[in-house]
């Protein structure tokens, strides 16, 4: 998985559990999280979900993100989880909440009072050379709004 935050597969059998044990009960309060599989076959080839730890340090929102095998790049997969994803995720229940977000997120130039509400969203980060993924997320909304080097 090249695009993670160690930029690697993890090394072993003890470094995998270590980081999944991080969204599984108790800890999974955090995340809403799903493993991908093929359905003619039931192979594991990715995870992906919603994440309420990075981005929100960075942004306010959750972050959304998902890892799929090289292999199964560019088969219409990634697209395919997204779209499924986001109909799980937008039909869930909701409540109000009250959180502070960078204000580049909002709508551009549009200027927001402070405590206004606005309507709930979402995060992505992506690296900047994953054209793959920057053009999926594209095609369900996301806009790129900051950068970094």
């Amino acid at each position: 998985m090249v695009y993670n935050l160690v930029g690697r597969v993890d090394r072993d059998e003890v470094e995998t559990k270590i980081r999944l044990e991080a969204d599984l009960p108790p800890n999974d309060v955090d995340n809403y999280d799903f493993v991908i599989c093929l359905a003619s076959t039931g192979e594991f080839f990715g995870t992906g979900g919603v994440y309420f730890g990075y981005s929100k340090d960075f942004f306010g929102w959750p972050e959304f993100g998902y890892m799929f095998k090289r292999e199964y790049w560019g088969r219409g997969y990634v697209t395919e989880f997204v779209r499924a994803f986001f109909a799980a995720w937008w039909a869930l229940p909701r409540c109000r909440v009250e959180i502070d977000v960078d204000a580049r997120f909002l709508d551009a130039g549009v200027p927001v009072a402070p405590g206004a509400e606005v309507p709930e969203q979402l995060s992505a980060l992506v690296e900047v050379s994953n054209f793959g993924s920057r053009k999926v997320l594209g095609k369900f909304g996301f806009r790129q709004f900051a950068e970094w080097t």
